[in-house]
C-alpha cells in the first residue's frame, strides 16, 4: 500500500553513521548511555510548535493533516489536501484545545497553505528565508502520520539526516499538480498520510522545514522523504498566492524542447530522436539525433509515452536535465524549455564543442551521494588534513558515532542468545514466506525472545493466525526444538511459546518503561529471514504510552521477520517485543500495512507478569468488551447511555440507557474517543472502577465492572473491524 523506498531503510545506517561526517557539527559527543540527549530539548520544544489538523476526506484518502504554528496570532502552515476541501477544518492544538480555521491562502506551485485560528499561539517557529542546517545535520521531523497521536498525545518523532539541498519541478502521482520550488531531501521516514505540513528542526530546536505532500514515483516504486525550506515558507507567508500565474502557465501547453522523436515504433518504443530542430534548447544543449533518451527533469523515460507525459507536466522557462545514451556513453546536458518551435530548418547537431558531460559527480554538482561525501571526509581526516576548528569538531563526532556503533553492535551480541527463529507447518496459506516484502500473515518464518531459562518464548502472534499444528524453534546456537503454543494476548498481539526439554537458556534483562525517554536510541532485530545473525535497524524512540499505553513506539525499520522480535536500548536491555499494530484497530492484521512506513510498535513486557501468568494457563487474552453504545453529553459533561448490550459486563453490572457516566478508574471521561481510548488499556477479565449518574439522579455512583468481551457477550467481531459497542 505504501510504496516507501526499501533502499534508505537499508542503508539507512550507513548514512547515520557516515554522512554525519560531511559538516562540522555543533553538538557534543554521544553518550552510548540511555538516551541520545541531543535530541531531548529539540523534540520538547517542537512538541508544542507542531499542531494536528482534521478536516474532510475523500474516499480512502484520510481528513487529517499536521501543521506548524508559524505565528504568535495563530497563523498555521500546512500542506494542501482534501481535508481543506470541506469547509470544516479543525486545528487542534498540543495542549488538546481545538478551534476552527480559516485558510486565509494556498499556493499550487508549493503546495502550501496558510491558516487562522482565533486564538493566540506564543509558542510558534521562526520561520527564516535563510538556510537552516547543512548536508550531513541531525534533523528531528515531529508528525501525525496515520493519525497514531489523538488528542493531546506528542506527535511522532523520526530521526535522519539531511541528504541533499536542491530545487525540483517534480510530479505527485503524475494525476496532480507539481512541486515547484526548493526542497530539503532527508532520510527519516516522513511520506506517510497525515505526516505533510508536520515540522523538520535541527537538535537546536531551529525549523528546517515543513514535511511535505507524498511525492511518489510508479516507475521506481519509490517515494521521497523531503521538507519545504523555510526559505520557500517565508516567502509564502510574505508574498502572494501564486494560483493565478501557475494557471497562466498551465494553459499555454506543454514547453517545447526543439526535437522530433521517433514514433514509428509505437508508443512503447525507445523515445529516440529523430531530429534536432536548429536554434531550439535541444540543438544548443548539443543533442544529437539517434540520442536515446533515458530521464527528463528527473523523471524515468523508458518509452515514447512515457516521454510525452513528462513533456507534458514540464513549465516553459524550466531548466531541466536530460540524460540520453550515445553509443556507448551517457550525456547528461542541462537545457532551458521554450514556447515556440524553432523558426529554423531541422538539423543535427554535431558540435562537438558543445558543454556536454557525463554523469559523474563534481564539486559543483550538488547531487553527489552523501556517503561518498563522507568517504571523503573520512579519507581527509584519516590522512589530517581536516584543519582547525573543523578537524576537532570532524574527530569528536567520528568518535562518537564510532562509539555508538560499538555500542550497537554489543547490546546485538549480548541479547543474541536469547533470540530464536520460529517455523511454523501446517494450517497456513503459504509453505514459504516471501522475501523483501510485505508478506500476509502465516507465512515464512518469524522471531522469538526467550524470557525464561526453562524456555518459555514470547513472539508476535502474527504468524500464527491460522493456528498451525506444528510449531518449531532454531536456537541461537543452531539446535532445532520442537515449540507448543500456550496461549496468546490478542490485545498486545503477542503470544507465549514452551520449548521442550531445555535448560539454562539466557533471557535478556528487561528495561522499566518509566526511563524511556523520547529520543533515546532504539535497536529492532529479528532472525525471521532464516540467518542466524539478526537483522538490526537502528532509530530513536518516537512515543512512549502509545496504543492505550500498551505500546512504544519508534522509528527504527520493524519488517515482518522481526515481529516478535526484541526493541532494545543502547544497552541491550529489552524494551519490548516487536509487533504490528493500528491504534484505530484491533482487527487481526491491523498495523501490517504500515511495514517499512517509518513508524512501528513494540510491546513492554515488564509489568506484565499477570498477562504472562494468564498465557502459561492456556487462557486467550482479548479486548476488554463493556458493552455500551455512548453518545456525547450536548449540555455539559460526561456521556449517555444510548445502548445496552445483552448479557455484557455493564448489563450485569446494572447500567441503563440514559446513564451518564463520567469518570473510570477516577479519571474524568471527556468524549468518546477519550472513553475508548481508556477502556483500551484493558483486557476481558480485567476490573475498572466506573462512575455514572444514573438517569433521572443528580448524584453520581461508582461500581465495579469485570470487563468482558465481545464474544462472550454474543457480540463477535469481524474479524477485519472492532466492535462499534465498546
Amino acid at each position: 500500500m505504501f510504496r516507501i523506498h526499501k533502499l534508505v531503510n537499508r542503508i539507512r545506517s550507513a548514512i547515520l553513521i557516515g554522512a554525519i561526517l560531511v559538516v562540522s557539527c555543533s553538538f557534543p559527543a554521544i553518550s552510548c548511555g540511555q538516551t541520545a540527549g541531543v535530541f531531548d530539548a529539540a523534540i520538547e520544544q517542537s512538541q508544542s510548535k507542531v499542531v494536528k489538523i482534521f478536516g474532510a476526506g475523500a474516499g480512502r484518502v484520510e481528513g487529517y493533516a499536521t501543521g506548524i504554528v508559524a505565528s504568535e496570532e495563530g497563523h498555521i502552515l500546512t500542506m494542501q489536501g482534501v481535508f481543506l476541501d470541506g469547509g470544516n477544518v479543525r486545528v487542534l492544538l498540543h495542549d488538546g484545545r481545538e478551534f476552527d480555521a480559516a485558510i486565509l491562502k494556498r499556493n499550487r506551485e508549493t503546495q502550501l497553505a496558510l491558516l487562522k485560528i482565533q486564538a493566540e499561539t506564543p509558542e510558534h517557529f521562526e520561520i527564516s528565508a535563510e538556510e537552516v542546517g547543512e548536508k550531513g545535520d541531525w534533523v528531528i521531523a515531529l508528525t501525525n502520520a496515520f493519525k497514531v497521536a489523538d488528542k493531546d498525545e506528542p506527535l511522532s518523532v523520526m530521526l535522519g539526516v539531511i541528504a541533499l539541498r536542491t530545487s525540483m519541478d517534480a510530479r505527485l502521482n503524475r494525476r496532480d499538480v507539481a512541486y515547484r520550488g526548493d526542497l530539503v531531501l532527508i532520510d527519516a521516514i516522513t511520506s506517510n498520510p497525515g505526516a505533510g505540513g508536520g515540522a523538520v528542526v535541527l537538535t537546536d530546536g531551529r525549523l528546517v522545514g515543513m514535511v511535505g505532500k507524498i511525492i511518489n514515483s510508479s516507475d521506481t516504486n519509490t517515494r521521497l522523504n523531503y521538507a519545504v525550506p523555510g526559505s520557500e515558507l517565508a516567502a509564502f507567508m510574505e508574498g502572494d498566492s501564486r494560483e493565478s500565474a501557475v494557471a497562466e502557465e498551465d494553459s499555454t501547453g506543454p514547453p517545447e524542447l526543439g526535437i522530433v522523436i521517433f514514433r514509428h515504433g509505437g508508443r512503447n518504443s525507445p523515445a529516440y530522436i529523430d531530429r534536432v530542430r536548429r536554434g531550439g534548447p535541444a540543438a544548443e544543449a548539443g543533442l544529437r539525433s539517434d540520442d536515446m533518451i533515458i530521464t527528463l527533469g528527473g523523471e524515468k523515460v523508458g518509452t515514447v509515452r512515457e516521454f510525452d507525459e513528462v513533456l507534458e507536466s514540464l513549465r516553459v522557462d524550466n531548466e531541466v536535465i536530460v540524460v540520453v545514451k550515445r553509443g556507448v556513453d551517457v550525456i547528461r546536458v542541462p537545457l532551458t524549455l521554450s514556447a515556440d518551435d524553432p523558426a529554423e530548418p531541422d538539423t543535427d547537431s554535431t558540435d562537438e564543442g558543445t558543454d556536454t558531460e557525463s554523469l559523474e559527480p563534481d564539486e559543483s554538482d550538488d547531487s553527489t551521494s552523501v556517503i561518498l561525501m563522507s568517504r571523503d571526509v573520512y579519507t581527509s581526516l584519516a590522512a589530517g588534513s581536516v584543519q582547525d576548528d573543523e578537524e576537532a569538531d570532524s574527530r569528536q563526532t567520528l568518535e562518537a558515532m564510532m562509539l555508538t556503533t560499538r555500542a550497537l553492535r554489543g547490546a546485538v551480541e549480548r541479547v543474541r542468545p536469547s533470540l530464536v527463529t520460529i517455523e511454523s507447518f501446517g494450517g497456513v496459506s503459504a509453505v514459504q514466506g516471501r522475501i523483501g516484502g510485505i508478506r500476509s500473515q502465516g507465512e515464512g518464518n518469524t522471531t522469538g525472545v526467550l524470557i525464561s531459562s526453562d524456555g518459555l518464548v514470547v513472539t508476535s502472534t502474527f504468524n500464527f493466525i491460522q493456528r498451525p499444528p506444528v510449531i518449531t524453534v532454531v536456537t541461537h546456537d543452531g539446535q532445532r526444538r520442537v515449540a507448543k503454543m500456550l496461549g496468546r494476548d490478542d490485545t498486545r498481539k503477542i503470544c507465549l511459546l514452551k520449548i521442550e526439554d531445555v535448560s539454562d537458556m539466557q533471557v535478556p534483562e528487561f528495561i522499566d518503561p518509566e526511563e524511556l525517554q523520547i529520543g533515546q536510541w532504539a535497536i529492532s532485530a529479528g532472525v525471521g529471514y532464516g540467518d542466524t545473525n539478526p537483522a538490526v535497524s537502528m532509530g530513536i524512540i518516537s512515543a512512549t504510552n502509545r496504543v492505550g499505553g500498551r505500546a512504544v513506539q519508534t522509528d527504527a525499520n520493524i519488517s515482518p521477520a522481526n515481529y516478535g522480535g526484541p526493541l532494545l536500548d543502547i544497552e541491550g536491555r529489552l524494551i519490548g517485543i516487536c509487533v504490528p499494530m493500528n491504534p484505530q484497530s484491533q482487527a487481526v492484521g491491523a498495523g501490517v500495512e504500515w511495514y517499512d512506513s517509518g513508524i512501528g510498535f513494540a510491546v513492554p513486557l515488564h509489568g506484565l507478569d499477570h498477562v504472562i501468568d494468564r498465557l502459561k494457563n492456556g487462557e486467550e487474552v482479548e479486548p476488554a468488551f463493556l458493552g455500551i453504545l455512548a453518545v456525547p453529553n450536548r449540555s455539559g459533561d460526561g456521556l449517555f447511555i444510548e445502548q445496552i448490550v445483552e448479557g455484557s459486563a455493564a448489563e450485569e453490572a446494572g447500567l441503563n440507557r440514559g446513564d451518564r457516566i463520567t469518570g473510570l478508574n477516577g479519571e474524568e471521561v471527556g468524549d468518546i474517543m477519550k472513553l475508548k481510548t481508556m477502556l483500551n488499556r484493558f483486557e476481558a477479565g480485567r476490573e475498572i472502577e466506573l462512575t455514572f449518574i444514573p438517569a433521572d439522579e443528580e448524584d453520581e455512583k461508582t461500581v465495579s465492572i469485570v470487563l468482558g468481551s465481545a464474544q462472550q457477550s454474543g457480540e463477535a467481531p469481524s474479524p477485519l473491524e472492532p466492535p462499534r459497542i465498546r
